[in-house]
């Protein structure tokens, strides 16, 4: 039997603490967003709280991987979700007409799927001006670097967070 690594726990206890730390990089930051997207599901918990906490509207899109232990397994993009993407993507008819952004997602790994979904909502959302990114763990070896985040760590460092458990 395997040993997986050691995993950090993100606890429902701590999600406050999650959004304080993002709201407060937000407000630092001085932009006022129009709406927030998060990526189910894993955005779904911060980025819901950060839409009531700003007042502004929600809406989610759905992208989904194989994965391993929690992690992508590879770096490359299923067939299934680039033929079908336009198929798992849920936006309020209202949010296509916004021009300030925030897309929350809980990690970004290594970067590619990030990528992939920011250029995937930007050429949805046609008058888009700005288009920010944020997240709860960013990896120190992703290529896409999110404008906010709450704890960087190492590729090697497994976490997972409560809500996953139902």
């Amino acid at each position: 039997m395997a040993i997986l690594p050691m995993r950090k726990r993100f606890k429902w206890k701590d999600c406050q603490q999650i959004i304080n730390n993002i709201a407060g990089q937000i407000v630092k930051a001085n932009v006022k967003y129009d709406c927030v997207i998060s990526v189910n599901r894993g955005g779904l918990i911060i980025g819901t709280a950060l839409s009531y906490l700003f007042n502004i509207p929600h809406g989610v899109i759905s992208v989904q991987y194989k994965e391993k232990f929690g992690r992508a397994v590879d770096t490359e993009l299923s067939p299934e979700l680039q033929m079908n993407i336009d198929d798992h993507i849920s936006i309020n008819a209202n949010l296509m007409k916004m021009k300030k952004v925030l897309l929350f997602d809980d990690s970004c790994d290594t970067g590619y799927l990030m990528t992939h979904t920011v250029n995937f909502v930007k050429s949805k959302l046609l008058n888009i001006d700005k288009l920010d990114v944020a997240v709860i763990v960013l990896h120190k070896q992703s290529d896409y670097i999110p404008t906010y985040y709450y704890e960087k760590m190492n590729g090697t460092q497994l976490f997972g967070f409560d809500w996953e458990q139902y």
